[in-house]
């Protein structure tokens, strides 16, 4: 009877009950549907960067704003063993399941109701996801939400995706997230070298890193990751042999010391100041297989690091360095002061990428410049004399050497070599400075971003500001034969999907052509070239050849060193990062040539070095050392040089001649005069005239003998003026200067003339010797030029100068 009563209320309680349960199905497949998917799916989980060297080795790392680091997995490729491990330890229905396991919850369920207490947790990886991705309180309502949450993940994402997306944000200890970030820090491997025993070290840390801390609690970590194994052997995931060696494993978890990156060099991949990628993503990367080389970087910080105090007695506090390997733009090594954590030196600072003034390191690419527009080539003469130069805006400019001298005639290379400052802003007068700042910002000098004349011709002495990066890049380029490339930082590189991107090549730029190339490398590596400005045996000398330019700014506030063979480019900067200037006398060759020597050999060690200039790009010459051209015999010094074919000087020497001279007064003698001696005296062009005289040379006399004198008749039978011919017309252009349009005279005539006058428009102009080349600036109108001699009638011309509209 009583039965007959319970009956209906059982029936009524199950179906109250079916009926709660077929709801709260309803609601959650209802807001499993409406439910998005998180947004933290979409973010980069990846805050930090580890930097990797060219080999794989670590680096060091770059925490992100949160403080995290984290590594991303290789699309496709997820770590065997950890996964294995990972369902063993956590989820042994993982493929069998929709995103919550029926079987697992009631067995705890179960064991709480038996116990009073929870037992063991039900949550299936999926949940743990779930609960990483958007954390709640561990309430019913929590639950539940994270229930919705997993079912859709389940529906929207793979198995092989949500185990993935676990990997990479399960927590291992304070500030380290995922899989791959783990097994770097603390195993020091990546994680497809794990092995069985430390897959599943790593999978109980993972379960909860404060309970399982191996540094406080080893043994709970040994006798989990024991349990896991033995899991493992009982699904045959594990033989008996592979799972005893595995237990005998010691426990390697170690908490390494955190490596401090090279950090200018992180720094400036992470802020994409270099090795931009194809595809960047979002936000900052985290795993970079970089161009450096980890033992190089070591070995130029450490010798940056002693040369800096021995630097501090010349009040310089700040020290850069830059390798680059040539054949392919990448950065070996990237030093951007030597402790970067200095305060007192401001060492977070990078000299790297600081723009500072090159001084005479941009030399070479006046010279080079010259080399293709004006077909200068080594032996070409210059005038290292004193001389005022007018800007366009009629203010004088008048450079002085480093030393204060004046050399008189200088050939090209030694211009160069021995980097005198007259000859150069000789040489960039008659580019133009335009054409001159157009080249170099093709030569990557993308910072000098003011006008031409802003600059003036002081930007041939490197009165402008550029980066060591830039200068480096540069100079590579002339190791290449000219040819331009961007330095490369970035190998390849992780995104947060695991995407492998890599950087795209940059197409290489034509600087300069092979034959001035190779003529600029050979003057940088000639001992002869630099001796008469630093002597012969200093620091510049390498046990291979080496290309090397120093420069030195205004005041000692910066100096440089370049140096490259065929394979290596290596750039020093020295400064004090406030622009504070150094000691006087603190020139590249004290401060930053030195280093530049050592960190060559560094990178050229264990190397056969390459020619520096390829066979055959060069041919040796033999020219009169004073003036460059092919030696006569009254020319007492001469020199072997190598020039490109095609450049070979070809004019006789127009210096050293030999006269009459009347030795009752030292006059020029005419023909049978008594006595007359033969001597061999100097014809000097207008500009080294005076030059020649205060030095001292022995020179034809201006004056004629009065017991003796040559006669006009003497051997001349015409005297003309090749150029400029009568009623010739020439145009100029206004935006170049007038030195670099000048006429230059020429004169034919039957006998030898020594000597000539030359008025314009009715006032002496200039006294010129054999050859008789006069520079007349171009200006505007029409104009009378005579040319008088003392063996001949005097000829004359008259042409007419336009500007182009």
């Amino acid at each position: 009877m009583r039965a007959g009563l319970l009956l209906p209320k059982v029936r009524a309680g199950t179906n109250w009950l079916a009926s709660l349960l077929l709801g709260l199905a309803t609601l959650t497949c209802i807001a499993v549907a409406i439910e998005p998917l998180p947004d933290a799916l979409e973010q980069n989980s990846a805050t930090g960067m580890v930097l990797l060297d060219r080999h794989g080795a670590r680096l060091g790392e770059l925490r992100g704003a949160a403080g995290l680091l984290s590594e991303p997995l290789p699309a496709g490729q997820l770590p065997e063993r950890v996964v294995e491990a990972l369902l063993g330890a956590e989820d042994r229905r993982f493929f069998r399941h929709f995103g919550l396991d029926p079987l697992a919850t009631s067995r705890a369920v179960g064991q709480a109701l038996l116990a009073g207490r929870i037992v063991s947790g039900a949550s299936t990886l999926s949940q743990q996801l779930a609960r990483q991705l958007v954390p709640h309180e561990r309430t019913l309502w929590g639950k539940w939400r994270e229930a919705v949450l997993s079912l859709r993940l389940e529906s929207s994402l793979s198995k092989d995706e949500i185990l993935r997306l676990y990997l990479e944000r399960v927590e291992f200890g304070p500030g380290v997230r995922g899989i791959a970030a783990a097994s770097r820090r603390y195993l020091a491997k990546p994680f497809e070298q794990l092995s069985w025993s430390e897959a599943a070290t790593l999978v109980a840390v993972a379960r909860g890193p404060g309970v399982y801390d191996p540094a406080r609690h080893p043994e709970r970590v040994l006798r989990r990751r024991n349990r896991i194994l033995q899991r493992l052997r009982d699904a045959r995931r594990l033989d008996e042999p592979t799972y005893q060696r595995s237990l005998s494993e010691p426990l390697r978890y170690q908490s390494l010391p955190r490596a401090a990156a090279p950090q200018h060099f992180a720094r400036a991949i992470f802020t994409r100041k270099i090795g931009s990628l194809s595809r960047a993503p979002a936000r900052g990367p985290s795993v970079v297989t970089s161009t450096l080389d980890a033992e190089l970087q070591r070995e130029v910080e450490q010798l940056l690091r002693a040369q800096a105090a021995s630097l501090l007695s010349h009040q310089a506090t700040a020290l850069s360095a830059l390798v680059v390997d040539n054949s392919s733009s990448e950065i070996l090594a990237w030093v951007g002061s030597p402790d970067f954590f200095s305060v007192e030196h401001l060492g977070q600072n990078d000299g790297v990428l600081a723009l500072r003034q090159p001084g005479s390191a941009l030399k070479p690419f006046v010279y080079g410049l010259a080399m293709e527009r004006l077909r200068m080539h080594r032996a070409t003469l210059l005038a290292d004399v004193e001389r005022r130069f007018v800007t366009e805006h009629g203010e004088g400019f008048s450079p002085q050497n480093y030393d204060g001298r004046f050399r008189g005639p200088v050939l090209l290379g030694t211009a160069l070599g021995s980097s005198l400052n007259l000859p150069t802003v000789s040489v960039a007068a008659r580019l133009g400075v335009s054409t001159l700042l157009d080249f170099l910002r093709k030569c990557g000098f993308d910072s000098l971003t003011k006008s031409a004349s802003h600059y003036g011709l002081a930007l041939s002495l490197g009165d402008g500001e550029v980066s060591l990066l830039q200068l480096v890049s540069a100079y590579a380029a002339l190791a290449r034969g000219g040819e331009y490339r961007e330095l490369v930082a970035v190998r390849q590189q992780l995104d947060p999907q695991g995407r492998v991107l890599v950087p795209q090549v940059t197409p290489g730029v034509r600087l300069l052509g092979a034959p001035a190339s190779a003529m600029l490398a050979d003057i940088l590596s000639d001992e002869r070239a630099r001796a008469e400005g630093f002597g012969h045996h200093g620091v510049l000398e390498l046990p291979f050849s080496a290309a090397v330019k120093t420069g030195t700014s205004q005041a000692h506030r910066d100096n440089w060193a370049v140096g490259f063979t065929r394979e290596f480019t290596v750039g020093v900067w020295v400064g004090n990062f406030d622009g504070s200037p150094m000691l006087r006398g603190t020139s590249g060759v004290v401060g930053a040539a030195p280093l530049t020597s050592e960190i060559l050999q560094l990178a050229m060690r264990g190397r056969s070095p390459a020619p520096l200039v390829a066979p055959g790009a060069l041919v040796p010459v033999t020219v009169c050392a004073e003036s460059g051209g092919l030696p006569t015999p009254d020319c007492s010094a001469r020199i072997n040089l190598s020039v490109a074919p095609g450049y070979e000087p070809h004019g006789s020497c127009p210096f050293h001649g030999r006269v009459s001279i009347d030795p009752s007064d030292q006059t020029l003698a005419g023909p049978g005069c008594p006595r007359a001696q033969r001597e061999v005296r100097g014809r000097y062009p207008q500009e080294l005239a005076a030059w020649a005289q205060q030095a001292g040379r022995p020179l034809i006399p201006q004056q004629s003998s009065k017991r003796c004198p040559p006669v006009a008749t003497e051997g001349l039978g015409y005297f003309r003026l090749e150029r400029p011919r009568n009623g010739a017309r020439y145009v100029i252009h206004p935006e170049r200067s007038a030195d670099s349009q000048a006429l230059v005279t020429a004169v034919q005539s039957s006998g030898e003339l020594p000597s000539i006058e030359w008025w314009l428009d009715g006032q002496l102009v200039g006294r010129t010797v054999p050859p008789h080349e006069l520079r007349l600036p171009l200006r505007a109108g029409e104009h009378r030029l005579e040319a008088r001699s003392p063996l001949a009638p005097p000829v004359r011309s008259s042409f007419t100068v336009e500007t182009i509209p």
